[in-house]
């Protein structure tokens, strides 16, 4: 009961139909306003809105606290892996634009087999998302948790 039921052939038929819905039911989910809404952009306005949303998001990455090599909280280490306590707040890898980030502090102080930055990465967090993460130090490291975290 209460859900709307409707057969996409054409989308004016289809903004009729959620117009009349919304008209006939006053308290109705607002998903009904959205997809009006999104039946009424051009291409045009959804780039112009992706933009505009690309741009906040590497706006926040910007804001990423920078972390020192000597402030990691190492909780494991061995030739082979560093599992660290990534803090709120920081990015979990740098981006495109190199904001700072715990990768970078984690290349700082451990290095790693293949001497790149990027062949270090397991898995991440969010940026807000406290919690540990699993560096790899070698390539055989890198390829065995890969596997472990895709399965």
């Amino acid at each position: 009961k209460g859900a709307i039921q409707l057969k996409v052939h054409r989308p004016r038929r289809l903004h009729q139909r959620v117009v009349q819905y919304h008209q006939n039911n006053p308290i109705a989910p607002s998903f009904a306003s959205t997809a009006t809404t999104l039946l009424c952009l051009s291409s045009s306005d959804i780039q112009a809105k992706l933009k505009a949303q690309m741009a906040k998001l590497q706006e926040r990455d910007r804001s990423s606290k920078a972390i020192s090599p000597d402030d990691l909280e190492v909780i494991y280490e061995d030739e082979h892996i560093a599992v660290i306590n990534k803090p709120s707040g920081v990015l979990s890898v740098p981006g495109k634009e190199d904001n700072p980030s715990l990768n970078k502090a984690v290349f700082d102080r451990f290095g790693c087999e293949s001497n790149r930055m990027d062949k270090m990465v397991v898995h991440r967090l969010g940026m807000d998302t406290s919690g540990l993460i699993v560096f790899a130090l070698t390539d055989a490291a890198l390829r065995g948790l890969n596997t472990l975290f895709r399965t």
